[in-house]
């Protein structure tokens, strides 16, 4: 990767200069993994790894967790029947109809990626309510709490050995994002970071597969003698951004995300994408006056100027495409042959 010298004049609309200390700051659910959410689809078909086996309870546990999902999203027609299919699909898993009982949950997950992203009952023009920001955090504690009850006892290896082999069945990277992604972890005055409120162990297999020398921060669940206890440190991403900035001495910062959680990257970030992914909220309750990404690199920097450093990612743009283009629009070029 090399930065482009920038022509001394008033046209440069983020003041990035040659040099800088980089730091990215990238979500992973609904942004880098842009069809859903690493950390729920993990959960999904966690029973079916061939290295953990889930208890009765346990079991109830993810049920409650996936619920909570289905019921904040608009999911299934209404959350009850989205918990009678988990259960039903549960008690083929415990008659020994687990393939059938993946297909099934498979085809569900196909079905649910292809519904329109936002809330039952919302349009893309419609503003969210303040509230919804509460409705969300309440929606990914309760995730977050069920999934550590969940892992309470169990031995971290085999958990770790679970997610792998989920990750890697389950959730497929683009070979272009991963090329990118590789060389901005790669360039010696960047620094690379997967930052994300889902659990860490998760995030950490899901980056092996994006890019080997991205760092990631996550929810962390605490481990005793090699065993989960159930309880965690939830990441807050503004703080996290605040602190890798110090640590690293960052002087310009790239930031995306798709979900209310995000939106206090975007506070410190020069650069923000505001990602229509599988939340659809930050653009929207960031109030951004945010930028198309546009065909061209010249045409996006154009547009920008320090009070309009938000770029829109649409679905129809791949996030790849859209942090070539935002990077090179500041000055940051990504050398093809590296």
């Amino acid at each position: 990767m090399t930065v482009t010298e920038e022509p001394a004049d008033d046209r440069d609309p983020l003041a990035y200069e040659a040099g800088d200390r980089i730091g990215v700051c990238l979500d992973i659910d609904g942004t880098v993994y842009r069809s859903g959410s690493v950390f729920i689809e993990t959960l999904a078909f966690l029973p079916y790894a061939d290295s953990i086996t889930l208890s009765p309870r346990e079991r109830r546990y993810r049920r409650t967790a996936l619920t909570a999902v289905a019921d904040y999203h608009g999911g299934l027609a209404a959350t009850a029947k989205w918990q009678g299919v988990l259960t039903g699909l549960d008690a083929l898993r415990v008659a020994g109809a687990d393939h059938l009982s993946e297909t099934i949950l498979t085809t569900l997950a196909r079905h649910q990626a292809d519904r329109p992203t936002g809330r039952e009952g919302q349009t893309a023009s419609r503003t969210l309510p303040a509230s919804d920001m509460g409705d969300y955090q309440a929606m990914r504690a309760t995730v977050l709490e069920a999934y550590g009850a969940l892992l309470r006892g169990k031995r971290r290896a085999d958990v770790a050995d679970a997610v792998a082999e989920v990750v890697a069945s389950r959730c497929p990277v683009d070979a272009q994002l991963r090329t990118t992604l590789d060389r901005l972890a790669r360039h010696d005055d960047t620094d690379l970071y997967l930052v994300t409120d889902g659990p860490e162990h998760i995030a950490t297999a899901y980056a092996r597969q994006v890019s080997g020398a991205a760092q990631v921060i996550g929810t962390a669940y605490d481990v005793r003698s090699e065993r989960y206890t159930g309880n965690f440190d939830r990441v807050d991403k503004g703080q996290t951004v605040e602190r890798l900035r110090a640590a690293h001495g960052w002087t310009y910062i790239v930031a995306a995300g798709d979900a209310p959680v995000d939106v206090a990257m975007a506070r410190d970030a020069n650069l923000f994408l505001a990602v229509d992914g599988q939340s659809n909220l930050s653009r929207r309750q960031l109030g951004l006056d945010a930028v198309p990404v546009p065909d061209s690199e010249a045409d996006l920097r154009s547009q920008l100027t320090p009070a309009r450093n938000a770029v829109h990612v649409p679905h129809e743009t791949t996030f790849e495409r859209a942090l070539r283009t935002a990077l090179g629009a500041v000055g940051i070029a990504l050398d093809q042959d590296e």
